[in-house]
């Protein structure tokens, strides 16, 4: 259990909504914001782009507000928004590589939190594990065309990329790796004279579908349904193991 709730009892969980859970959050650590960070990695388009992140913060307010009744928590909400030329059509690697220099250089730790609890501040809060990745499919899927043209927007749908860049994933970037080399060492491997069959586990390729140079069946980042981004992903996140738990690879999207 999170040090966050550690205090809460054995029904917490089953006792409080993801929105109470955020709420409880925040409280611990003296927090004044939350949220994901979003990595737009789609350019061109900015009209499309301004649609996405207003129906994204519509939901929220809907969710927030009018479902779970917690206006301070939408207020509080901030995505930081990351947009650069550069990372258009960049990989869920590239922008792992890219959050955890954010997170470094912007820690964002509240003034007066003792010792004890800056030991967890980072590892408990999802926004300086987890981020956003938004391509064109993801910037699509949840910005259709209206039914008419000028018309009136239905319900939210469609979903994001959500990337996993905690310290436990220790993982090559994938997608700069280099699988002629590596499959080379194997075969040679083979051949040495000292090797063993408890040696042919492969580390890095479980024989799944390859995904921006992945074959492991965990690829590090799930498609999830971006109406339920917060607060319901958001507080899950706060549980370390809730990502091997709740993970489905690519193409399916994780709907809460």
């Amino acid at each position: 259990m999170s040090l966050a709730f550690a205090d809460k009892g054995p029904g917490y969980f089953s006792n409080t909504t993801p929105a109470e859970r955020v709420e409880d959050l925040l409280k611990f650590y003296g927090l004044s914001k939350w949220g994901f960070v979003v990595y737009r990695c789609t350019c061109g388009d900015d009209a499309r782009w301004a649609r996405f992140m207003t129906r994204l913060n519509t939901n929220k307010d809907h969710v927030l507000r009018e479902i779970y009744h917690k206006p301070e928590l939408a207020d509080a909400l901030e995505w930081s928004v990351q947009e650069d030329p550069s990372l258009d059509g960049a990989t869920k690697d590239e922008v792992r590589r890219r959050f955890r220099k954010w997170v470094n250089s912007k820690p964002e730790i509240p003034n007066g939190l003792d010792d004890f609890k800056k030991q967890f501040f980072m590892r408990e809060n999802p926004r300086y594990n987890y981020c956003i990745h938004v391509d064109s499919d993801a910037m699509e899927s949840v910005t259709p065309q209206p039914p008419v043209i000028g018309g009136p927007e239905g319900p939210m749908s469609g979903y994001v990329n959500v990337v996993r860049a905690d310290e436990n994933w220790d993982l090559p970037d994938f997608d700069r790796f280099d699988w002629h080399s590596y499959e080379s060492s194997k075969a040679c491997n083979v051949e040495d004279k000292d090797y063993s069959e408890d040696e042919d586990e492969d580390d890095y390729d479980e024989g799944e579908p390859e995904i921006e140079g992945s074959r492991l069946h965990d690829v590090g980042w799930m498609m999830v349904d971006a109406t339920t981004l917060v607060p319901e992903t958001y507080s899950t996140f706060i549980k370390s193991p809730s990502w091997d738990r709740l993970y489905c690879r690519p193409p399916k999207i994780l709907e809460r």
